[in-house]
């Protein structure tokens, strides 16, 4: 149903084309290193382009009542009017009017003919053969734009610290060479530490961020096998939040961290623990196993977790929001006539709406991805990530293995 090609080389050839481009910035290279990603075999980040891959239909095939590519929507119905040969000719190609309509409907056969690539399978190098494996997912959210909703929580649940510190014009264009990434990026976030532990992978636990992240909504599962039935069911306990009210379930009494894992797991929610965003900092804090050399300053972190979100997320449009009063909320334009027509809308401003689709993918059709278990369910290390940008035609995927 469909095909895939590379959109860019890859992100592990040393040239100035490869994809992310972010990676060539030394800083961002040195972070990527010392985390322990980079590592060929063990992680990859490609970008594709892909194609329709079924041909368009006849006119007549079209005025018979056959269906269109890719939907299965009937194009018209069998007594129908044959269409005029102009306005054929005019009507827009297969290939665009299913990109428009990419929806999570077609999530199922677009991972299954992402997944039975050769090309894409030859980037998955830890993934082995598996008759058994069977296609297994779910949908995450990118309703955030802005890190400062996990800045704030983390912040408010003393998790780490925002600390700005005393700086001249030179060094704060040295903190943020790049700029692009607001006020809030002359703060440090140094992070709150609490007594070592090991996971069962081996990697520490020495500050209340990495026991958030890596620990607080984790259940150990070791000695429960590789399959990833079985780490789908441990991780749909762990993402239910039907944690036992004390915090001796599985990792020990308080787990060695000064704060409770029952509060820390009421810093982020649910529906928060399903935005891309969250990912994409809980996958740089974990790094890549007991080699990663963590941070002491959650800033890095930040950083690296929005130039990975430029590059993963490209696919947007502006809609334009009205503002009543200098203090009142946002809301739709719409709304604000019938709730005050006679009073326009003081000040008018633009947000960013994703229109990029993105799955977490723990299974492919005839395919382990993971064969080798960290212990903890969800994985902190074992992850794959899809990122389908319909209207560009591309799809992103991130994958690596412990």
């Amino acid at each position: 149903m469909f095909d895939f090609h590379l959109a860019s080389r890859s992100s592990t050839e040393d040239d100035a084309s490869q994809f992310p481009a972010f990676i060539h910035k030394e800083e961002y290279r040195d972070l990527l290193a010392k985390w322990g990603f980079l590592q060929p075999g063990e992680w990859s980040l490609q970008r594709y382009q892909y194609s329709f891959a079924e041909r368009a239909p006849l006119a007549n095939e079209v005025a018979a009542g056959g269906t269109m590519p890719g939907c299965g929507v009937p194009a018209a119905s069998a007594d129908g009017a044959r269409l005029p040969a102009k306005a054929a000719a005019n009507s827009p190609s297969p290939v665009t009017a299913a990109a428009l309509r990419f929806h999570h409907g077609m999530a199922k056969d677009f991972l299954r003919s992402l997944f039975s690539s050769s090309l894409v399978r030859s980037h998955l190098k830890g993934a082995v053969g598996d008759e058994r494996a069977t296609l297994r997912f779910r949908p995450l959210t990118c309703s955030w734009t802005t890190l400062q909703p996990l800045r704030q929580a983390l912040v408010d649940a003393k998790v780490v610290r925002q600390v700005r510190p005393v700086m001249d014009n030179a060094d704060a264009s040295e903190r943020n060479p790049h700029g692009g990434g607001g006020d809030e990026d002359c703060f440090r976030l140094p992070t709150v530490k609490c007594a070592e532990e090991l996971l069962p992978h081996g990697e520490m636990i020495s500050d209340e961020l990495r026991a958030l992240f890596l620990q607080a909504h984790q259940r150990s599962c070791s000695g429960v096998g590789h399959s990833s039935a079985a780490f789908d069911t441990q991780s749909e306990e762990a993402e239910s939040g039907s944690y036992a009210d004390e915090d001796d379930d599985g990792w020990g009494v308080m787990a060695g961290a000064k704060l409770p894992l029952r509060q820390l797991r009421r810093v982020f929610d649910k529906s928060a623990r399903g935005e891309l965003l969250y990912h994409l900092l809980w996958r740089l804090i974990a790094g890549s196993g007991p080699l990663n050399q963590f941070e002491d300053d959650a800033a890095a972190y930040f950083d690296v977790a929005r130039q990975l979100y430029r590059s993963l997320v490209t696919s947007f449009h502006v809609r334009e929001v009205a503002v009543l009063g200098r203090n009142s909320e946002s809301v739709d334009d719409d709304v604000a006539a019938l709730e005050s027509p006679n009073e326009p809308p003081s000040t008018t401003r633009y947000e960013a709406v994703i229109d990029a689709l993105v799955y977490e993918v723990s299974s492919a059709p005839g395919l382990r991805l993971f064969p080798a278990s960290d212990g903890v369910a969800p994985s902190n290390l074992n992850y794959c990530y899809v990122v389908v940008s319909a209207m560009e035609q591309t799809v992103c995927v991130w994958y690596h293995h412990c």
